[in-house]
């Protein structure tokens, strides 16, 4: 019975509102037994001392019953590789980044070899295994390209991926994730639910 959240904290300077995520477990009366704040803007990477937290966190994050969890957010490192989703491990209490922006894809994307811009929708499963949505990737097409994904699979890639159960003939390939914080993923990574919208016209376009 654990809790992640996403929060701003005033520290009494010229950034009074930067953001944090805090951790906790829930005792069996249901009261608050344990809670920390590991992650807050503007403290450094664990992974990499010379990179800090950036100006925002996203919203959507996910943590097991284990106390592992993963959250998306910005950093102060280079433009072309200061976006990423963060995973921290319990059973080894460490820190990583396995979906950041510049880095190599562990799927097959054709056109493209690296994750993009926009890394979201940090969900971890009870094994430690992320899944997650990608986006805005370098190179030709690549701004309106986006992917969903478990692990080392993709489960929806726009314009390729054809949702089923469609009510209107023919069945539309997909267009679009729409926005982020959307993706929710069972902890074995068997189920998942996403919101987007297809190819065809905007009356019937939308869909869960």
């Amino acid at each position: 019975q654990r809790f992640i959240l996403i929060a701003s904290v005033d520290r009494g300077a010229s950034e009074t509102d930067n953001e944090c995520v805090g951790v906790g477990e829930f005792a069996a009366s249901g009261l608050v037994s344990s809670a920390s704040m590991p992650i807050i803007e503007g403290a450094p990477l664990p992974f990499e001392a010379s990179t800090n937290y950036g100006t925002f966190i996203r919203t959507h994050a996910s943590i097991t019953n284990a106390g592992s969890y993963a959250i998306s957010c910005d950093t102060t490192a280079a433009t072309a590789t200061d976006e990423m989703i963060i995973r921290y491990r319990a059973s080894t209490m460490s820190f990583d980044a396995p979906s950041r922006e510049g880095s190599p894809l562990p799927f097959t994307l054709t056109g493209f070899t690296n994750f993009g811009a926009v890394n979201s929708d940090a969900n971890i499963l009870s094994d430690d295994r992320i899944a997650g949505r990608g986006s805005t990737f370098t190179g030709t097409g690549g701004s309106t390209k986006q992917v969903t994904y478990i692990d080392t699979t993709i489960i929806g890639e726009t314009d390729v991926y054809v949702p089923g159960g469609q009510l209107v003939a023919p069945d539309q390939p997909l267009d679009a994730w729409t926005s982020t914080a959307r993706l929710r993923v069972s902890t074995d990574g068997t189920r998942w639910m996403n919101r987007g919208d297809l190819n065809g016209p905007t009356t019937s376009d939308a869909f869960i």
